[in-house]
This record gives C-alpha cells, sequence and structure tokens, in this order.
C-alpha cells in the first residue's frame, strides 16, 4: 500500500501537474480546459498503456532479473483477456472521438510508435536493452496527455528540463532497481536533491540560451520538493531539532 501511494505521488508530482500547468501557464488554455485537456488525453493513453503492462506481467517477467508485477493477484484466462483489452481498446477510441483526433496523423503517429515500443521492450529478452526501451516508454508517458495541444516551441522550451529531471532522474531509478548500476545513497533525500541541485546548472544554462524561463523555473519546481523532503527529513532524525 506504501509503495501504491508513493508512485501515485509521484505520477501526480511528476507529470500530471507539470502537465497541466504547460496547458495553462504556456499554451494560454483556460484552467478548466486544461484539466479536460489533460485528463482526457492521459485516459486515452492509460488505456493502451495498461495493455502493454499486461503482457509484461503475462510474458516479459519470466525473462527479467528483477521482476516487478503489477497484477500478478488476476488470473488471466482467455476470456478475460479479450474483455480486458477489448474495454480499454473501446475507452480508448471513445475518448480519441471526443477529442477529435483518431484519424490525426500525429495522434496515430503518436500510439503506433509507443505500440512499437511498448512490444519490443516487452519481448526483449537482453535486459541490456531494457533501458533503452524504458527512455522511451517515459518519453511517451510524460507527453502523452499534452502532446496534441501544445506547439512546438513549447516543445523546445519543455524537452531539456524533461530530459535531465524526469527522463534521466527516471533512467538512473530504473538500472539502479534492475542492479544495472551501484549507487547505495541513490534513495536518499541528499542524492535526490543534489541531482537537481546540478541539472539547474544545465537549465539555468538552456534557460540564458532560449531566453526563457521554462527551463530553470520547471527544474526549480521539481527541485523545490526534495529540498523541502531534505529538511524534514534531518528534522525527523534530530540533526537540526532542538
Amino acid at each position: 500500500m506504501k509503495e501504491d501511494k508513493s508512485t501515485l505521488f509521484f505520477h501526480c508530482y511528476y507529470e500530471w501537474i507539470v502537465s497541466v500547468g504547460i496547458l495553462y501557464l504556456l499554451e494560454g488554455y483556460s484552467l478548466s480546459d486544461s484539466f479536460r485537456y489533460f485528463f482526457l488525453a492521459y485516459l486515452a493513453f492509460i488505456s493502451i498503456y495498461e495493455i502493454g503492462y499486461l503482457f509484461n506481467d503475462i510474458y516479459s517477467i519470466r525473462y527479467e532479473r528483477s521482476p516487478r508485477p503489477r497484477l500478478s493477484k488476476v488470473k488471466w484466462s482467455g476470456t478475460l483477456l479479450i474483455v480486458y483489452i477489448g474495454m480499454r481498446s473501446l475507452v480508448f477510441i471513445a475518448v480519441s472521438l471526443w477529442l477529435n483526433v483518431l484519424t490525426t496523423r500525429i495522434w496515430i503517429y503518436f500510439y503506433c510508435f509507443l505500440f512499437i515500443i511498448f512490444t519490443l521492450h516487452n519481448l526483449l529478452r537482453k535486459e541490456e536493452l531494457k533501458p533503452i526501451t524504458f527512455s522511451c516508454l517515459a518519453f511517451f508517458r510524460f507527453f502523452a496527455p499534452i502532446f496534441p495541444f501544445i506547439s512546438v516551441d513549447t516543445f523546445h522550451l519543455v524537452f531539456p528540463p524533461f530530459f535531465t529531471c524526469y527522463l534521466l532522474y527516471r533512467l538512473i531509478n530504473y538500472l539502479d532497481s534492475k542492479a544495472f548500476l551501484v549507487m547505495p545513497s541513490r534513495k536518499t533525500p541528499e542524492w535526490k536533491m543534489s541531482f537537481y541541485l546540478i541539472t539547474l546548472i544545465f537549465n539555468a544554462y538552456i534557460s540564458f540560451l532560449f531566453g526563457s524561463l521554462v527551463p530553470l523555473a520547471l527544474n526549480t519546481y521539481y527541485l523545490i520538493f526534495w529540498v523541502v523532503y531534505f529538511i524534514a527529513s534531518k528534522n525527523r532524525t534530530g540533526i537540526l531539532g532542538s
């Protein structure tokens, strides 16, 4: 349960709030439209994405060094599989029609490439290649709720902090969790805060280069959480407490 709550919080702070903020602050949508577009696009995405997780649980974990099944408590029969996939596919189609994007090239290309990458990720036997497909999946997950609604200029502004603050952070955690890296301090607040302090330097340069505060602001947003968490952790251990 604790892991479920931490995962939910991660997605909320690292992805959902950022997505709504991009639509509202950068693209100029109303707050209600920003929430609506985000929710619908995310619903379409997660309906398809969870099918990939299903096949990971059924097939791929048999060949993984450190498997993490998500639906292990479910006994999957042929009928249940058809219903599960069918219902999620119908949700995806319904939301796509509602957003009027089902036949647009950007929508079709996005989900075609997502299907290809997730299929590769599930079929690869060499785990050393999976960090590559994992990185691609992280890209699709971050941009899925916003890509139909943002301009190319916004994408250019968001991509550098996305790469350093989200993708690189998730990739390092993935590599360590799969024993590709040995980083004993990775889970400590000090390491996480230090990570975002270092990336802040890079994104400050990107902000200067682009003439926009967006990269610096997005990095600062991620940094703030870990600074607060670091201070709170020190208070709990009595280091800063009186």
